[in-house]
């Protein structure tokens, strides 16, 4: 049995659709890595009684930053 490869045969026109979109890159892998460091620190910033803005202030002042 032979198959018909003519234009007509919808066949001829079938792909793949994948094209590499499924896998993580290296940069994608780092930018996980750096979001999970920084929602882990923020857990323990709010949990420790920090809270963000108290963080937000001390990162100011320990930089030299003038107000």
């Amino acid at each position: 049995m032979t198959t018909d490869r003519g234009a007509g045969n919808p066949q001829r026109w079938r792909h793949e659709h994948s094209f590499g979109q499924d896998r993580l890159r290296e940069g994608e892998r780092r930018t996980l890595v750096v979001i999970a460091i920084t929602a882990v620190m923020m857990v323990v910033e709010v949990g420790a009684g920090l809270g963000l803005a108290h963080v937000s202030i001390e990162v100011h002042r320990d930089t030299g930053a003038a107000l």
